[in-house]
């Protein structure tokens, strides 16, 4: 038997949390009422007598979950499944590979979904200069006068940009827009034109603009424009040096398209939703040099909800250049943890990155994951459950589902077979505020 085809399915998926998230599954409903931790305790231990007591408040905050249809279509050609007889069964790895890309979607929907408009980033600030851009390989700006913009974008208008820019950890903070074109994937999930326009004034060939704004924390992306023209788009992050303009890009969209009124709302668009408890912290720098073994704005928030609630996170969920960044400073703490050398190169040993956060509460190690459907910028301090006395909440989020993912067969169209897969439900949280996001990290 020839086992070449399926071997070279045997690769990993790329939606981890998602297969953490449990899944009820109620058939004949289209929504599920749930009720949610919002409140801590609140008065004295000790009551009058002939007076109630006070206690826990598990109230009905927004309590019922809107099923969201979600789909992903296929097909294949009637001459790909005749090519495939004997070697592998195209109608069967289509299917297959359709549900996968289904999953990797749903995981960035738990996160990203988002249904309340991001609206638009206030305080704009531009600072040319008319020298720095061949210092840092760029082509330089000439002295003009140039219309800046910044727009917002959700998880769905990050996820159909064309590439991400990556603002240099250097100090130059330097992208240079001549030199790559993005596009941003049609307007789904980018908020209308930046009202609060700046003119500014270039200086020679080797001029900069230097931009900053403010963020917006249920936002996982900002998309720049001068002139009209879309410059770079960049993660959860407010300030870029721009080293060349380019005027090919697309255009500044003329509404906001970032809610999309068929999601549900996600991780994060709930914890920044949360009426009170979640902690919703701009760090507007990078984390900063370690105190002990403790990144302190971390520290922070991890404290915030065990002095609130006496709950820690269960996980931290980290994009790959905070996971990095996280790796490198705590890394440099004297006896912080243990370096598990696993490859030695020409550049020379290669050292385990840091897979535990220790808790400043108790010590106790909470894991620090690596999301591929987190774009940068972003922490989160997530709960599995809620351990919380007599609150009968079984876990902090949960996916309700009219229908799980089934297979829907289409009708053949020039000789080609159309097919989906489809589910119908939606992301229960039920304790957003007992969590937290800091959001705005910048690079080191």
């Amino acid at each position: 038997m020839n086992l070449e085809a399926p071997a070279k399915l045997l690769y990993p998926l790329l939606s981890p949390y998602r297969q953490t998230v449990g899944r009820k599954v109620m058939g004949g409903k289209n929504s599920e009422h749930k009720r949610i931790l919002t409140v801590k305790p609140s008065g004295s231990l000790f009551a009058a007598e002939g007076v109630r007591a006070t206690g826990w408040a598990i109230t009905k905050d927004a309590p019922t979950v809107s099923f969201k249809s979600m789909g992903q279509l296929g097909d294949y050609t009637w001459e790909s499944e005749i090519a495939g007889r004997n070697y592998e069964d195209i109608k069967q790895r289509t299917r297959t590979l359709n549900l996968l890309s289904a999953m990797q979607l749903e995981e960035g929907a738990i996160f990203g979904g988002n249904v309340t408009a991001l609206g638009t980033p206030t305080g704009l600030t531009t600072t040319p200069a008319t020298t720095g851009a061949a210092a840092v390989g760029g082509v330089g700006i000439a002295a003009a006068t140039y219309q800046v913009r910044v727009a917002a974008l959700s998880h769905e208008g990050m996820r159909q940009a064309s590439r991400v820019a990556r603002v240099d950890k250097a100090a130059a903070q330097n992208f240079d827009a001549s030199l790559v074109v993005p596009t941003q994937g049609g307007t789904l999930g980018i908020t209308a034109a930046q009202a609060n326009v700046a003119a500014v004034v270039g200086g020679s060939t080797d001029g900069i603009i230097g931009l900053t704004w403010n963020p917006i924390a249920g936002a996982f992306g900002f998309a720049v424009y001068v002139d009209n023209h879309l410059q770079c788009i960049l993660p959860s992050t407010t300030k870029c040096t721009l080293t060349g303009i380019n005027t090919t890009g697309e255009a500044v969209p003329g509404a906001d398209s970032s809610a999309n009124a068929n999601a549900f709302n996600g991780m994060v668009a709930q914890i920044v939703a949360a009426a009170t408890g979640s902690m919703k912290k701009r760090v507007n720098t990078n984390l900063g040099t370690p105190s002990g073994n403790q990144i302190t704005v971390i520290a922070d928030a991890i404290q915030d909800g065990y002095d609130q609630f006496k709950v820690q996170p269960d996980r931290l969920l980290v994009a790959w250049d905070v996971h990095d960044q996280l790796d490198r400073k705590l890394a440099s703490v004297a006896n912080d943890r243990i370096n598990l050398n696993y490859m030695v190169g020409p550049e020379g040993p290669k050292f385990e990155q840091l897979r535990f956060y220790p808790s400043p509460i108790d010590g106790r190690q909470i894991p620090i994951e690596q999301q591929p459907n987190l774009y940068g910028g972003q922490v989160l301090g997530v709960l599995d459950g809620v351990p919380i006395p007599d609150s009968e909440i079984p876990a902090a989020w949960q996916m309700h589902m009219g229908s799980d993912w089934v297979l829907l067969d289409y009708a053949v169209v020039n000789p080609k077979q159309e097919f989906e897969s489809r589910s119908f439900g939606a992301l229960a949280g039920y304790a957003p505020a007992l969590q937290f996001i800091l959001y705005d990290v910048q690079r080191a």
